[in-house]
């Protein structure tokens, strides 16, 4: 089993594929699995003070918030051809998922608060092709390139309302759906075997 690292930009370790945390099993020599996810949340409280003097009106306090979550979950089937080779051969297919949700709020001065949410999915497939180079028998050096083909589906919607009354004074939703096909730039990984 290995934990693997993305190497950045001077050299700095990174996550790998984007995941927060990615593993590799070897189950034999020419066959491993790997599984990669990461959640991040981001949650933001606002304290709104500001005075109208158009309505006479002064110190309107509302807290806002602002958060975003997003979920990322990624596995694969990696193959080596020549597992006894000096430089290592293997491809890779398996799925990846994403889900995503924020929302927002904004506060007006002419008396309205618009609100924002944004909730997203997408699945598909990743296929891979790369090398990895042992200089020691706990540590390899890895060399990647993926493509993946995903399906996604977004939906937003944004609500306007009278601040003091609560009436709705607009509502929006969009509803999208899409096929995504993308090329990873290649990458440099590096693995710690345990």
């Amino acid at each position: 089993m290995s934990l693997q690292f993305e190497i950045g930009y001077d050299f700095r370790l990174t996550s790998f594929d984007g995941a927060q945390i990615s593993l590799k099993y070897h189950i034999s020599p020419n066959i491993a699995l790997r599984f990669g996810g990461g959640l991040t949340s981001n949650i933001n409280n606002i304290d709104v003070n500001y005075d109208d003097y158009y309505y006479n009106q002064s110190h309107i306090s509302e807290p806002l918030e602002e958060y975003n979550h997003e979920f990322y979950l990624t596995s694969a089937f990696l193959w080596y051809p020549k597992p006894n080779s000096i430089i290592k051969l293997y491809f890779g297919l398996g799925p990846r998922a994403s889900y995503n949700y924020s929302k927002d709020e904004y506060l007006y001065s002419d008396g309205y608060k618009e609100s924002r949410w944004h909730e997203g999915w997408a699945a598909g497939l990743n296929l891979s092709a790369g090398c990895e180079w042992f200089p020691v028998y706990f540590l390899s050096l890895s060399a990647e390139y993926s493509f993946y083909g995903v399906y996604g589906e977004n939906t937003r919607t944004a609500k306007t309302v009278q601040y003091e009354t609560g009436l709705i004074a607009e509502r929006v939703q969009e509803k999208s759906k899409y096929f995504l096909f993308r090329g990873n730039s290649a990458r440099l990984g590096l693995s710690l075997y345990f």
